[in-house]
């Protein structure tokens, strides 16, 4: 027999074929989903030809060689005696995990596991609307063992009712000793708790390490039941067969009675065929399998110590699955899956996955692959790991010259100011339908104004001028007070539409305001430092704040004002809910801005980005990585001057052009500056995605994206506790 590889590309694989819905690419080297990339064991691909060839399709029970084929091999590798009545059937051991919560707890109780493990176990108890109580197991290096008196105080304060164990546990790769199983089911037993034991990895043992079944350590049957499957050990999901072992009568009766209520209580005839041949006829499959495997562990912890050592190695006891740690180049989710997708093609389960933002920085590696496979990952981590550390050394460096230049500059310049935030907040938001700049959109009641804030505080801004309207002080002024102002100098300025120059006739019906160069001329008396101007209702990303302030921190008119601008790719910025407003810009050889041509109306069509300027009679393509402003911009106070000795001729251009709905807008001006060689603007740039609430619809986008960056580690739980 020889082990034979299958590229499965084109397949149906969930696992090659599946990764758009989970990474957003199909062009990532897959070791995620713990599935195998060898050929299917002939014994088990002759079984199945034998029965579509000779037996009619239809209605059919399970065959006696299933239940026999299976107690042997329980028996002969694992020493556990099971008897024919007590298997019970599931399509899964996943689905088993569901209906184990559905039939032996109700709503609110709690549910405890031994975490990290695989997520499935923890989706069941939350899906279910159970209480999840996650004791953490106790890491030292890369071992992991039980904090028992931990887990049975964990038991006791959330009147837990189940425990699913995973035993071999998944993703750390241990195998629990008779003594740690033992413990743990006297806990269970002294409190009456039921126990899911899932042992579908139990074939694969590595070294002296040997997978002990709970059910023969002791008299459990009236609280146990047992998972396992031939799925992972021969590869075959795709049969949709799993067994449940139940030795006692009553709970055997609940489980049975369950299914007849959801009316599943048997397979496929071809799962049944499947696995009684896996179990009769697959073990040099299997031993070929595991061989393959375990030379794969070998390679990736020899070449990791090599060439990557700070990645840390769990050791293999059980699985094909192994746990590393990339504890010390990265603390995020988001950190690691951009390491590992954007900068290494690679797509592994993430340590968050298994239990939340405190193993964010492990990955899940799937062995069961080729050798050749595992190979490119290897290369792909250590060659992206020492790229990485070339680029944070040179930005070190550049940081470390930033720094010395403005101490520098400090020191020739004492009374230089610190640069300050401004947050242009007072646009009533006509198309979201309120007042979208004070709307909650964060899991603890936060604006998008809270994360803004926190990242240009995060980036050194000390001061932030917020710019609104008088009918929102109140509202606005209390949630400044609940968060950013322990941190910053919250001051206010009030854009009034009236603060226009003398003899100038507003039109009947206006209650827009007059746009975003009106609403910095409203902080005119406050501002006396160089300053970043921003939206109150976008997204910026913690990056564009550091970048522009660092830029801010040294910027110095001379023959020219000294001013920049962050600029977004166009397809990160816009709503997938109507068009909306960009500045598309144009840039010279040296990253300077050449102009801003105001778009008021771009959005998707189909797969093309466009804008309209005459209400859609005709549209032009924007291709796509085109920087777009999305307003914000760095100024030295310069640009105050400017935008008073413009205002006049802008608002009679109003007036004539669109006297209800025309606005000064800030990029304009920025272009005619450069036009005029008054100013020269550099360009940084922002890889980051823009939400914002443009419309209404937008409002769950923004909620989902916030949730997920705290998810991720990218912001704490409460901002600004």
């Amino acid at each position: 027999m020889s082990l034979k590889y299958i590229d499965r590309r084109g397949m149906d694989s969930v696992k090659w074929d599946g990764m758009w819905s989970k990474y957003g690419s199909d062009e990532l080297l897959p070791l995620w989903i713990a599935d195998m990339d060898f050929e299917c064991a002939d014994c088990i691909r002759d079984a199945l030809s034998d029965y579509a060839r000779n037996v009619p399709l239809g209605y059919a029970m399970p065959p006696d060689d299933y239940y026999d084929a299976f107690i042997e091999w329980e028996s002969m590798y694992h020493g556990y005696d099971v008897k024919r009545e007590w298997i019970c059937f599931s399509p899964g051991v996943v689905s088993g995990f569901y209906w184990s919560v559905l039939m032996l707890t109700k709503p609110g109780d709690g549910v405890i596991t031994l975490t990290p493990v695989y997520y499935p176990m923890l989706n069941a108890v939350k899906d279910n609307d159970r209480k999840l109580i996650m004791c953490d197991l106790v890491r030292s290096g890369m071992d992991y063992s039980i904090d028992f008196e931990r887990f049975e105080q964990d038991i006791v304060e959330n009147g837990v009712k189940l425990f699913i164990f995973c035993s071999p546990a998944n993703p750390v790769g241990r195998i629990w000793t008779a003594e740690e199983i033992k413990k743990l089911m006297e806990i269970c037993e002294k409190h009456g708790v039921y126990v899911v034991s899932d042992e579908i990895h139990q074939d694969f043992e590595w070294e002296d390490h040997k997978h002990i079944p709970t059910a023969t350590l002791g008299d459990y049957d009236s609280f146990l039941i047992t998972m396992t499957s031939a799925s992972k050990s021969f590869n075959i999901a795709a049969a949709q067969n799993s067994i449940i072992i139940i030795p006692d009568d009553e709970l055997r009766a609940r489980y049975k009675d369950f299914q007849n209520r959801i009316h599943v209580s048997s397979g496929n005839a071809f799962g049944y065929v499947a696995a009684a041949a896996a179990y009769r006829k697959g073990r040099e499959w299997l031993e070929e399998v595991k061989a393959q495997i375990w030379s794969n562990y070998e390679y990736v912890k020899a070449q990791l110590a090599e060439r990557a050592p700070e990645i840390e190695v769990g050791s293999l006891q059980g699985t094909y699955l192994l746990w590393l740690s990339l504890n010390k180049y990265f603390q995020t989710q988001e950190e690691v899956s951009d390491f590992c997708e954007n900068r290494c093609g690679l797509a592994f389960d993430y340590g968050s996955w298994f239990g939340g933002d405190r193993f964010a920085p492990f990955v899940r590696m799937n062995l069961s692959t080729s050798r050749e496979n595992i190979e490119e990952a290897v290369n792909k981590m250590a060659d992206g790991l020492t790229a990485m550390e070339a680029e944070r050394a040179e930005a070190a460096r550049l940081e470390a010259e930033a720094a010395a230049a403005a101490a520098e500059s400090e020191k020739a310049d004492p009374d230089r100011k610190k640069p300050v935030l401004v947050i242009m907040a007072a646009g009533m938001g006509s198309r979201y339908g309120g007042l979208k700049q004070i709307d909650q959109i964060g899991s603890n009641g936060e604006i998008i104004i809270d994360f803004t804030l926190y990242d240009a505080w995060k980036a050194g801004f000390e001061t932030a001028i917020c710019i609104i309207k008088k009918e929102i002080e109140e509202d606005f002024k209390a949630l400044m007070e609940r968060g950013a102002a322990k941190h910053m100098n919250i001051l206010y300025a009030y854009q009034d539409m009236t603060d226009i120059p003398a003899g100038i006739q507003i039109p009947e019906g206006r209650v827009k305001p007059w746009g975003t160069g009106h609403a910095i001329l409203a902080a005119r008396n406050i501002i006396d430092a160089p300053f970043a101007v921003v939206n109150a209702d976008d997204y910026y990303g913690p990056g564009a704040f550091k970048t522009i302030y660092d830029y801010l921190s040294h910027a110095k008119d001379g023959d020219k004002y000294d001013y920049c601008m962050v600029a977004y790719q166009v397809e990160n910025t816009l709503s997938e809910h109507g068009s909306v407003a960009r500045g598309v810009c144009t840039m010279d050889d040296q990253g300077h801005l050449k102009k801003i041509d105001e778009r008021t109306k771009i959005q998707w069509n189909g797969d093309k980005i466009q804008f309209t300027e005459d209400d859609g009679a005709s549209w032009t393509d924007v291709p796509v990585g085109t920087p777009v402003s999305m307003n914000l911009f760095g100024f030295t106070p310069s640009i105050i001057t400017e935008l008073k000795a413009r205002l006049p001729e802008n608002i009679y251009r109003i007036l004539r052009e669109n006297p209800l709905k025309g606005e000064f807008y800030i990029p304009i001006v920025t272009s005619e500056l450069i036009q005029e060689g008054k100013a020269d603007v550099k360009v940084l740039h922002s890889p980051d995605k823009w939400y914002g609430v443009t419309y209404k619809e937008d409002r769950q986008l923004v909620v989902d994206a916030m949730l997920n960056k705290k998810k991720e580690g990218i912001y704490p739980d409460r901002l600004w506790d």
